[in-house]
């Protein structure tokens, strides 16, 4: 088992992973990677935080639970690159628990073809979500799949 030392970038706390092996004939939970892969990736990076995040249809997915209160600048793009596939950079700023956080859009490139961008949305005693929304409400699953969350 190699211990993994890391810095959460957004609190400054040093904290310690173990890496995880399957059991034997068993398999990891898909939550533990993701959360293994999300503690990993914000260890480095000059501040960066990566998620990786799966937009099907128009439901809201989950980005992170462990934001805190404060100001993040936001990047938003398709996995694999894909022509036309929705893709943006926001501003979220949240500084209380109870109250919904205020999201400015930088940059919130529309697909052409389908007409779907994204959304983010912070409630109150929430945490950050995201999905992909379509202005026409015209039912289309084009560009579902994984997306790269970069938060800083």
């Amino acid at each position: 088992m190699k211990r993994y030392r890391y810095r959460d970038n957004i609190t400054n706390q040093l904290n310690y992973v173990d890496s995880i092996s399957p059991p034997s004939g068993g398999s990891v939970k898909p939550n533990t990677v993701t959360f293994i892969k999300n503690i990993i990736s914000s260890s480095g990076g000059g501040g960066i935080q990566t998620f990786y995040i799966n937009l099907i249809g128009n439901t809201f997915t989950t980005i992170s639970n462990t934001l805190i209160l404060g100001t993040y600048s936001i990047t938003i793009k398709k996995q694999l690159s894909m022509e036309d596939a929705p893709c943006g950079s926001f501003i979220v700023s949240k500084i209380r628990t109870n109250e919904t956080a205020n999201i400015i859009e930088f940059n919130n490139t529309t697909s052409i073809t389908t007409d779907e961008k994204i959304e983010l949305l912070w409630s109150v005693s929430d945490n950050l979500k995201c999905r992909k929304i379509n202005t026409l409400n015209i039912p289309d699953n084009t560009y579902d799949g994984t997306y790269i969350v970069n938060i800083t």
